[in-house]
């Protein structure tokens, strides 16, 4: 029902990769261990085997399907809070240790529909009839005040676009802002890090996934513009498609 693909890289610049992924049966997430900060490689695997060790089998539950979703979603992100918590306690790491999410998690018990889940700047978009969509909105200083309505462009311009506003950390409780989409027959979704979106726009993105079906190329064409581009950040990406005939 979906082929995937996905890929994740350090990148030009940077010394190591901090950045994780998880492709799953059900599950599909990159998680960006924040950049500058110690540990964030440990931060964002912490964060995927957090995500792995969801019972997606246990449908015992009461009240509707959609809640019971986001609750084993966010219960999974409280135990990577509370994990990089103790670890950052024990490695007595005094300054901010955490990572960014995003992630598609697929469930027969609402069939044709997805749940959308994130924390941070690492996006999930959908290519639907060969135009690309985001299905979600950064959680960073900039989009928190552009949401507002209460500065001009101008103000905006000098907003850096990399400060972000929520993730999961040692630091404030950020619950995952969850969102349900519909899918259909050759749907395809893109997941990534903030390395990918940085450096790839709407148009670059969209005619890449568009250009062929095989996913694996995708992955390493958007590779190849984000080193054309200087690969400046570690850069992750997952590639979906659906195919249901």
């Amino acid at each position: 029902m979906f082929r995937s693909e996905g890929l994740t890289d350090k990148g030009l610049k940077r010394e190591k990769n901090e950045d994780s992924l998880l492709i799953g049966d059900s599950i599909f997430l990159v998680s960006d261990g924040m950049g500058g900060h110690k540990k964030g490689e440990v931060a964002s695997e912490i964060v995927v085997n957090a995500m792995k060790r969801i019972n997606y089998s246990d449908i015992t539950i009461g009240g509707s399907y959609y809640e019971y979703i986001k609750s084993i979603l966010n219960d999974a992100i409280d135990d990577a809070y509370e994990s990089i918590k103790r670890y950052a306690k024990r490695s007595k790491i005094d300054s901010i240790m955490g990572a960014t999410l995003a992630g598609i998690y697929i469930n027969y018990l609402i069939p044709d529909k997805i749940a959308v889940f994130h924390l941070g700047d690492s996006r999930v978009y959908r290519v639907r009839d060969r135009v690309i969509e985001p299905l979600t909105t950064d959680h960073s200083q900039y989009e928190d005040m552009k949401r507002s309505g209460n500065y001009s462009p101008e103000q905006l311009q000098r907003v850096s676009r990399s400060t972000i506003t929520k993730a999961i950390g040692n630091f404030k409780k950020s619950e995952a802002e969850i969102s349900f989409f519909q899918y259909k027959d050759g749907d395809k979704f893109l997941i990534c890090t903030d390395g990918v979106s940085d450096l790839c726009n709407f148009g670059d993105l969209e005619r890449i996934v568009n250009q062929t079906d095989n996913l694996k190329k995708v992955c390493q064409d958007i590779k190849e513009l984000v080193y054309k581009r200087g690969a400046r950040d570690n850069l992750s990406l997952i590639l979906l498609e659906v195919e249901l005939t």
